[in-house]
């Protein structure tokens, strides 16, 4: 009667310790896929910085070349206005 009774003790720790063994695996399951999860989106955000930093450079060249357009403009301008200025002169003086 002992013997019985101690077989199934251990079959009831037995049970009792495969039911810790799949709960401990389904928690490192929901454990791995949070990880995962996490990586993706770390990832993500990655990605979309890298897509700021390249449209920021893209801003900062298109606006430099519009600044050498404006300043190549404005000379223009100064010598359009010098060219005016010297005919209107010859014109008055004529």
């Amino acid at each position: 009667q002992d013997i019985i009774t101690n077989i199934t003790d251990i079959d009831q720790a037995s049970s009792g310790t495969a039911s810790a063994v799949v709960e401990q695996n389904s928690v490192l399951q929901e454990i791995t896929r949070s990880i995962t999860q996490v990586s993706d989106a770390s990832n993500e955000v990655a990605n979309v910085i890298g897509e700021v930093k390249t449209a920021a450079n893209s801003t900062n060249e298109a606006t430099q070349s519009l600044k050498a357009s404006i300043e190549g403009i404005h000379n223009l301008t100064v010598d359009l206005d010098t060219s005016v200025k010297d005919f209107i002169e010859q014109i008055q003086s004529a």
